[in-house]
């Protein structure tokens, strides 16, 4: 049952009208509402009898004066009480946002690999969606690994600065590793020396690799992991595994060190998208 009467509604402004902080007289002013409203429907259950008008008027004596219960609000709902709130609100509220950008512009500016990420992005072009698609995530603890991009290479190396004979031609390949913590303080660092030591990479024919962790390192000398790309809570690495079993269908990465260990494998696409042709070594460089 609601009640609609004029009285009852200048008995609630009059008795709000002393509070000068809005938000709180406006739920003051609905709390004194239901409880005029249980008040009257509690006299009517108990008086049967009586009309609804006679239970209203009961509720609202029993109220008091209008004016003394407002004196009694406004003691209690000082206004500076009211904007304290919403300053220490705001400021809080402020204080994330800060602490958010303090946390979150330098990793995605910064990316601490001191190598363009662009140049890696060449690796990846022309493969379509048709022909790879990333494996399902891997949870390892809080955090979560998935590869997000894979390509097939050929490569061919020249000895005696790229004008003397095919010294080796190979297929190869390369992958997006991508790690993310649940909080921006526990995102892997860019040059990762336990993923480096302790990750190998199996393809379909059984070949293994090992990785070097070092982003100044020249990609075609090792197979190095590249910490390139960063966001607030990830960390990307690009992993390149030179020479490869021909024809080889995935990758499996894999890790078993320290209690933690996963296993994330991935297709290959069939396509070779990325030529990397006369690459120079001199004597005895190329392993």
């Amino acid at each position: 049952m609601l009640i609609e009467y004029e009285s009852l509604e200048c008995w609630l402004d009059r008795a709000v009208s002393g509070i000068r902080f809005k938000p709180d007289r406006l739920a003051v002013r609905a709390e004194l509402y239901a409880h005029l409203e249980d008040r009257t429907l509690d006299l009517l259950r108990i008086f049967p009898d009586i009309a609804p008008d006679e239970a209203r008027d009961r509720a609202l004596a029993g109220m008091g004066d209008p004016g003394e219960v407002g004196a009694q609000l406004a003691k209690v709902h000082k206004p500076w009480l009211g904007w304290l709130w919403y300053a220490c609100r705001g400021l809080l509220i402020l204080s994330v946002l800060a602490w958010v950008l303090a946390a979150g512009l330098p990793a995605l500016m910064d990316d601490g690999s001191g190598r363009d990420p662009g140049y890696y992005d060449t690796w990846y072009y022309g493969v379509q969606p048709d022909e790879w698609s990333p494996p399902g995530p891997v949870r390892v603890g809080d955090l979560t690994l998935e590869v997000t991009r894979a390509a097939r290479w050929e490569e061919r190396f020249r000895d005696d600065g790229g004008r003397g004979k095919i010294v080796m031609e190979c297929e190869s390949a390369a992958m997006t590793l991508r790690v993310t913590a649940p909080w921006p303080w526990e995102r892997p660092p860019a040059t990762n020396i336990g993923l480096e030591a302790q990750m190998r990479a199996v393809d379909s024919a059984g070949r293994e690799f090992s990785f070097v962790s070092d982003h100044h390192a020249n990609p075609f000398d090792n197979q190095p992991i590249q910490g390139v790309r960063s966001g607030l809570c990830w960390q990307e690495y690009e992993l390149y595994m030179r020479d490869i079993t021909p024809g080889a269908r995935w990758i499996e990465l894999r890790y078993d060190f320290g209690g933690r260990s996963f296993a994330l494998r991935a297709d290959i696409p069939e396509k070779v998208h990325y030529s990397h042709g006369d690459i120079w070594y001199g004597e005895g460089e190329l392993s």
